[in-house]
Parts: C-alpha cells; structure tokens; sequence
C-alpha cells in the first residue's frame, strides 16, 4: 500500500485530562474529514457540549508529537485527577508516512517515558516484537533523524 503525504491512524487516551481509565480510540483512518462533537454525560443534559474532551483530543495530539499541551499544561495537570493515583497515564499516536508506520507512546504516571517505534507499513508484526531481547522497531534511542 502507498501513502502519499502523513496519515493519521489512531490515537489513544487513557487519564489524559477529561479522559478516564479506560482506554479511548480514535480510528481515524476510516475517514478523511473527521468532525469531533462533545456530548457530557456527567452534567448538563443533551445539549451539554463543556467538558466533553473536544480541546483534550487536541492536547493529546500535540502532547503525543512534542512532549507538551496546545494550552501549555504542567505534566502534572494533564494527568486525569478523579482516577486513583498511580495508574497509568498516556497517549498513543500512529500515523505513517512514505512506506513507514510510525508509534508515539508518552506517559507521564506512574513515571514520564517516550517510545518511538517504525516499521514497514506493509508489517503486520506487533509494536513489541522482539528480536535478541530488544524491542525490534524501538528506534527511541536512535538519536540520528537522518534515520527517520
């Protein structure tokens, strides 16, 4: 399959901001255009559009890409505070781009840590797959962007 351009495939949230402990996915390569409506179900009724996650989808992205918030947000604001500490927060974000597939995965409880994973976009291999005890598409310590 041939890609032209970047292409957004998934992000997944777990007690980002707005979001809880479970696990929340976007597919997003089932559309082109994606429209993000908000619908609160802890207050305000039907038409209740505050508080829904709309800006927090936009904070992942941007958290998962660069390390921080579109609204500039301390690490430890961003960690979701109605879920019991010391559970797991993180964002998930594939794309690819030419004939690579690419994964971020940041999380900043129990502790902050950055994975960046590549691999051919005709794989079907696991994220995790390991070879000689080493994550075989983990190029997070691969420090030489030439690479990329």
């Amino acid at each position: 399959m041939k890609v032209s351009g970047l292409v957004f495939h998934s992000l997944t949230i777990r007690n980002f901001l707005s979001f809880g402990n479970t696990d929340t996915t976007l597919n997003l390569d089932e559309r082109q255009l994606v429209n993000i409506l908000g619908e609160n179900r802890d207050t305000g009724g039907e038409d209740s559009r505050n508080g829904a996650g709309k800006s927090a989808i936009m904070d992942a992205f941007c958290y998962a890409i660069n390390g921080n918030t579109r609204r500039e947000l301390t690490k430890s604001d961003i960690i979701n505070k109605k879920i019991r500490k010391g559970l797991p927060c993180y964002v998930h974000l594939e794309f690819s781009k030419d004939k690579y597939r690419y994964r971020i995965e940041r999380q900043e409880a129990p502790s902050s840590t950055l994975r960046f994973y590549r691999k051919s976009i005709d794989s079907n291999d696991d994220w995790r797959k390991k070879e000689d005890n080493k994550l075989l598409y983990d190029i997070t310590k691969s420090k030489d962007e030439t690479k990329v």
